[in-house]
């Protein structure tokens, strides 16, 4: 997949909603995945009681008490280091991760999927850790999409059960797009993004040079 440096001219409109998103450059290309430590490694160290940390430790605390009872089948959103897929299968739930490029799992209880795969399954839960905000951007490989993350959101709905939840974290703030490398969710993004979401809760972290947000949402 081509990494796009500018935004094409047919699409800009619509990433920027007509220019109610500003629009910035820092042009990212992470289409070869980075090595992390293998999920394997990370579980064994949790079923050890080593103490280890995320990629995004200021939520470390919060997500350990919004997980704290979870059961069933759950789905992770992207994936860096696998420390939320470890996470959740420390716990004996069975985790799908969905990911851009097609990967193999050897791990009991574990399958990696695409986003083909999401339509005959359902979970009681699912886990988006700054990655949605990512969507259709092209820095990981993925199509060009200016609403890739309102229809990831929207697949991820189709496939949750009526009593299940989604926690996720995405930049909020201003309305920014910062190309290709993440957007920022204000008043015009958001309403769209959460649209037939009930928030039940949320916590505001300071994390770079905007404020992250820990979202607990059901149907």
């Amino acid at each position: 997949m081509t990494l796009h440096s500018d935004i094409p001219e047919d699409m800009l409109d619509d990433f920027t909603m007509k220019g109610q998103i500003s629009l910035r450059y820092d042009v990212k290309d992470d289409r070869t995945p980075k090595v992390y430590e293998s999920v394997e490694l990370i579980l064994e160290m949790m079923q050890r009681g080593v103490e280890i940390e995320s990629n995004y430790p200021m939520h470390d605390g919060v997500l350990k008490a919004l997980l704290k009872d979870v059961k069933g089948k759950w789905l992770v959103v992207g994936s860096a280091r696998p420390y939320y897929e470890a996470l959740l299968l420390s716990k004996g739930c069975e985790v799908d991760v969905w990911e851009i490029k097609r990967k193999e799992s050897s791990v009991k209880g574990l399958r990696y999927i695409q986003k083909e795969d999401l339509e005959h399954r359902v979970y009681d839960g699912v886990l988006a850790i700054s990655s949605l905000e990512h969507f259709g951007l092209g820095r990981y490989g993925d199509p060009l999409d200016p609403w890739g993350d309102i229809r990831a959101i929207d697949d991820i709905r189709d496939c949750l059960k009526p009593d299940g939840k989604v926690i996720m974290s995405i930049p909020c703030g201003k309305d920014e797009l910062i190309w290709n490398k993440h957007r920022v969710y204000g008043k015009h993004r958001m309403s769209g993004f959460l649209s037939g979401w009930m928030v039940k809760q949320y916590v505001r972290e300071n994390w770079r040079n905007g404020e992250e947000t820990v979202f607990e949402l059901t149907k």
